[in-house]
């Protein structure tokens, strides 16, 4: 399959991590991106036994954006109940916001990247008028 070019601007550190893995940055970006969409893939299978629908569309419009902001990624949790005493959002959406709280604590550094990843893609298709199914968050977009 033929490649496509293009250019990116990365932090520091994420440079240093890429030339500690080869002299060949194209190769090694290539395959760590790979690596990551299959993480991805394989974290959203496991987050579509997890969440309900309601779930979903309560974090879509509850959760901040982490768009460059690994760190606070595992504070997905905290984030909720914080929505959720200042907002009741979970009497909002008619769930029980204990539960999914218990559902995010238990969620590894992956799975929370992965339904920050599905949150983004909602957002991103909505913003566009394309508002997608609950089942599109967790399927294969490559």
């Amino acid at each position: 399959m033929p490649s496509i070019k293009f250019s990116i601007s990365l932090p520091p550190n994420v440079v240093a991590s890429i030339d500690a893995r080869g002299d060949e940055r194209s190769s090694v970006i290539r395959y760590s991106l790979q690596r990551y969409v299959a993480i991805l893939e394989a974290s959203r299978r496991i987050l579509s036994s997890i969440f309900t629908q309601e779930e979903i569309l309560l974090l879509v419009n509850t959760l901040p954006e982490y768009t460059d902001n690994t760190v606070a990624i595992g504070h997905i949790a905290m984030e909720l109940m914080a929505a959720i005493d200042l907002e009741q959002v979970d009497k909002k959406y008619g769930i029980d916001g204990k539960l999914l709280v218990q559902k995010l604590v238990k969620l590894s550094f992956v799975e929370c990247v992965a339904l920050i990843d599905a949150v983004e893609f909602w957002r991103r298709c909505d913003a566009n008028g394309n508002t997608p199914s609950y089942g599109d968050l967790f399927k294969y977009r490559g």
